[in-house]
């Protein structure tokens, strides 16, 4: 008996400590917006209630703009003017709503408080973000993150590749964006980024998925045994599902009489047997065709 509850209690805590070393998908770093109010001065009211009933939308993606690391502020104001006429289109008076917006935004010292204060936050939050990647309280990828803005993830990748002839894993990803600051320029962080990946002599797992889906027989697939790497541990973790194989599969009924479509949602981890890790999230729609979806049943092949 006594041997029994020894047994049981191992495999008890094998499990649980399973459980516990697979860690949760990140959540997304939050970038706040409130709509087309303009913090500057000499700012009518009539001005930005214009703006607020046509162009909340575009005044929210001026807000987040302002939060995406790597982004200028003149990129951004010059966004929300394209944005700005594409909503427009040929009506003059609409446009000449939005120019007089861009050109207060422009000249106004306290909008370039407000994106100074705003990249600031988002380097902060950036920092926090990636420090619990590295200490593996949750997994994630910099693809996954919309507040780095892709010129800074395509440097990386291009300094990689030119020095090292490979592209980085996304923990080499996330150590290159954290020397990222939002007080310097551009350059300065292109120049530490290049001397880091010069001197970079690891050799880390780099994950290489491929997907095979048949949407009549319901099968999915992720294929993630051609990565690259020696003694390659894989741990997927899929909508809370856990799996250790080089693959994540789904098969469900071939030929159902309704179709469905499913998400497929979390991320796979790659360790090395030096303890070096790569992550690759997974957000994919799979819809499987079924038999009746059209108008009538079609027959099985």
């Amino acid at each position: 008996m006594n041997t029994f509850r020894l047994l049981f209690a191992f495999i008890f805590s094998a499990i649980l400590a399973n459980s516990v070393l697979a860690a949760p998908l990140c959540e997304e770093i939050p970038r706040e917006v409130n709509g087309c109010t303009l913090d500057v001065n000499n700012v009518s009211d009539w001005l930005e209630d214009m703006l607020s009933s046509d162009f909340e939308g575009e005044c929210n993606k001026h807000d987040r703009c302002y939060q995406t690391l790597g982004k200028t502020r003149y990129q951004c104001d010059k966004e929300f003017k394209e944005d700005g006429y594409d909503e427009c289109s040929i009506n003059v008076a609409c446009r000449g709503i939005v120019k007089l917006a861009y050109d207060e935004l422009r000249d106004s010292s306290e909008a370039q408080e407000q994106y100074d204060k705003a990249q600031l936050k988002s380097k902060k939050r950036s920092t926090a973000h990636i420090n619990e990647v590295m200490a593996g309280q949750c997994v994630d990828d910099p693809s996954n993150q919309v507040i780095y803005d892709h010129t800074l993830t395509d440097y990386v990748k291009l300094a990689y590749n030119n020095r090292k002839g490979r592209d980085p894993s996304s923990f080499e990803q996330y150590t290159m964006l954290k020397k990222f600051s939002s007080t310097a320029s551009i350059t300065d962080w292109k120049g530490i980024v290049s001397t880091a990946v010069e001197n970079d002599n690891t050799t880390p797992p780099l994950i290489k998925i491929t997907k095979f889906s048949d949407r009549h027989l319901a099968n999915y697939r992720l294929d993630a045994s051609n990565s690259t790497g020696s003694g390659l541990i894989y741990n997927w973790n899929i909508n809370n599902q856990a799996s250790t194989s080089p693959t994540y599969s789904y098969s469900g009924t071939p030929y159902p009489m309704r179709g469905y479509t499913l998400h497929f949602k979390g991320y796979l981890l790659v360790e090395n047997g030096q303890g070096e890790k790569d992550a690759r999230t997974v957000d994919d729609y799979f819809s499987v065709i079924g038999l009746c979806d059209g108008a009538t049943c079609t027959q099985i092949p």
